[in-house]
C-alpha cells in the first residue's frame, strides 16, 4: 500500500467519481506548509463554482508535507460506476491523476501496457485496496508512467486537460488538448502556482487577488477574443493548445510544446493525397472511426442538427453505427437566419427523432445575465445563446451531443475563405510597396 492511502494525517481524499469527455480539474501548489484541511476547503470550494462542468461529484486528494491539493468534478459518461474514481491513484508510485476529457485510443494501450508488464488498476483511497476501471483515466495514469508526458500526448487522440503529480519526483505536470477542446489556466504568484478549467475558480483563493488585464481587454475589443495565453485577469494563463508545463516546489519551472499547427502543415505538405477518391475513401475511414469512438459511452447520445453538410454528416454516420438518433435544431422567427426547415427535412430522410427549438427576443434576454457566467470570460459569439438554449433542451434527454462544429473551419468552408483566396491573387499583383502602404 502506498502513502497516499496509509498516511492519514498527510494525505485526506474527498468523495471521488469517474472520468468523463466535460468535468473539471483544479490545484493548488503552496511554497509553504499548510493545513491539510485548509488546502481540502479550497478544493471544495473550487470545485463548487465549477459545478457546472461536473455535476455528478466530485473528488479532492491532499498532500499536507507538500503543501498540494487537487481535485475533480464529474460529468458520468463513461465507466459510471465508483471505481473510476477520481483522482485516480497509480498503485506503486502513488502517483495523482485529475482528467478532463476522452482519449480515444486508450484501449489499444491498455494492450501495449499489459505486454510490457504493468499491472493495471489504482488504489481505492478509502479501502486501500486496488481496483480496476475501464476508464480511459485509469490507462492514462498507467501510460504516463510508460511513456512520459511528450511520448503519451503525441500518441493520444482525443481531447483533454490534466494534471499528473509525481510524488517520488515532486512534479507536477499540466497538458492540453492539440486544438484547446478543454479549458485549462494557471496562476503564478509569491504564495505558489495554483490551475483550474475555469477562471472563476481562482476567486475562491483568499491568497489571489483578482485584477483586469487591460492588455486581453483591447484584444477582445479588438478580435472579439482574447488572444494567446492571456486571459482576463493578471497572472493568470491559459494553458496553450499543445502545450505541457512542468511546475515543481509550487512554481513553473518549464513549458513545451508537443504540437503545433505549423509544424502539422509541414509534415502534411510531404505526404500529399494527389488521388480524389483515394482521399474521399480516407476521409470517411476517418469520420466513421471518429463518430463511432465518440458514440460508445455509456449514457445517451444525440445531436444538433442544422442542415448544413457537416452535421448532416455527423447525424447520417450516427444513424449507421447506432440506433435512432434524437436531434435538435434552432428555428428562428426571422427567415432569413431560420434553417428548421431545412433541418426537419433531413431528419425525415435519415430517421431521426427530430426535435425544432424556437428562438426569439425574450428567450435571449432571459439567457443573457446567465450567459455572462457560463462562458467565463467574453466571446463575441452571437451563437453562443441558440447554442445554450438547445443545449438546455437536450440535456433532460441526452448526457452527450456531437455537432459537426469546426467543419467549415477545417475544410474552408465559408464564403469568407473563398473571398480571401481571392482577394490575395489580387493583392499579390500589385508592387511590393503598395501592398506594404494597403
Amino acid at each position: 500500500r502506498s502513502g497516499p492511502v496509509r498516511d492519514h494525517q498527510r494525505h485526506q481524499y474527498g468523495p471521488g467519481l469517474a472520468d468523463s469527455p466535460m468535468c473539471a480539474i483544479a490545484g493548488v501548489w503552496m511554497k509553504s506548509a499548510v493545513c491539510g484541511h485548509q488546502l481540502a476547503a479550497w478544493a471544495a470550494a473550487m470545485a463548487k463554482v465549477m459545478h457546472r462542468r461536473g455535476p455528478d461529484g466530485h473528488g479532492w486528494w491532499v498532500d499536507e508535507g507538500a503543501g498540494l491539493v487537487l481535485a475533480h468534478n464529474r460529468l458520468a459518461i463513461r465507466d459510471r460506476s465508483a471505481t473510476g474514481s477520481q483522482p485516480m491513484i497509480e498503485p506503486r508510485k502513488g502517483s495523482v491523476l485529475v482528467f478532463n476529457g476522452e482519449i480515444d485510443n486508450h484501449r489499444s494501450w491498455r494492450d501495449e501496457l499489459t505486454r510490457a508488464g504493468h499491472r493495471l488498476g489504482h488504489l481505492h483511497p478509502a479501502t486501500g485496496r486496488v481496483e480496476h476501471s475501464s476508464s480511459d483515466t485509469e490507462s492514462l495514469l498507467h501510460a504516463l508512467h510508460h511513456w512520459g508526458p511528450s511520448s503519451v500526448c503525441r500518441q493520444s487522440q482525443g481531447m483533454w486537460a490534466w494534471g499528473w503529480y509525481e510524488r517520488d519526483r515532486q512534479r507536477l505536470t499540466l497538458s492540453r488538448d492539440r486544438i484547446g477542446k478543454k479549458p485549462l489556466y494557471w496562476l503564478q504568484a509569491e504564495w505558489g502556482v495554483a490551475f483550474a478549467s475555469q477562471l472563476q475558480a481562482f476567486r475562491c483563493l483568499p491568497m489571489y487577488t483578482p485584477s483586469v488585464n487591460q492588455r486581453a481587454v483591447a484584444h477582445y475589443l479588438r478580435w472579439g477574443f482574447m488572444e494567446g495565453p492571456d486571459t482576463l485577469l493578471n497572472d493568470v494563463h491559459r494553458v496553450e493548445p499543445g502545450q505541457i508545463i512542468t511546475i515543481e516546489q509550487g512554481r513553473v519551472v518549464s513549458s513545451e510544446h508537443y504540437w503545433t499547427i505549423n509544424d502539422e502543415v509541414v509534415e502534411a505538405s510531404r505526404s500529399r493525397v494527389d488521388d480524389p477518391p483515394v482521399a474521399q475513401a480516407e476521409l470517411l475511414r476517418t469520420l466513421e472511426l471518429a463518430i463511432s469512438d465518440r458514440m460508445s459511452t455509456d449514457v445517451a447520445t444525440g445531436a444538433f442538427l442544422s442542415g448544413g453538410i457537416d452535421s448532416t454528416l455527423v447525424v447520417a454516420l450516427m444513424q449507421k453505427w447506432g440506433a435512432q438518433t434524437r436531434t435538435w435544431c434552432v428555428g428562428f422567427d426571422e427567415a432569413t437566419h431560420d434553417e428548421s426547415d431545412r433541418a426537419r427535412a433531413i431528419a425525415s430522410a435519415l430517421g431521426t427523432r427530430h426535435e425544432t427549438v424556437r428562438v426569439g427576443g425574450e428567450q435571449a434576454a432571459r439567457l443573457l445575465p446567465e450567459l455572462a457566467q457560463l462562458m467565463d470570460e467574453p466571446l463575441a459569439d452571437a451563437s453562443l445563446i441558440p447554442s445554450a438554449l438547445l443545449a438546455e433542451q437536450a440535456a433532460p434527454a441526452v448526457k452527450v451531443v456531437l455537432t459537426g462544429d469546426g467543419g467549415d473551419e477545417c475544410f474552408g468552408g465559408y464564403e469568407r475563405y473563398r473571398m480571401a483566396s481571392g482577394l490575395r491573387r489580387h493583392l499579390l499583383a500589385l508592387p511590393q510597396g503598395m501592398r506594404r502602404a494597403l
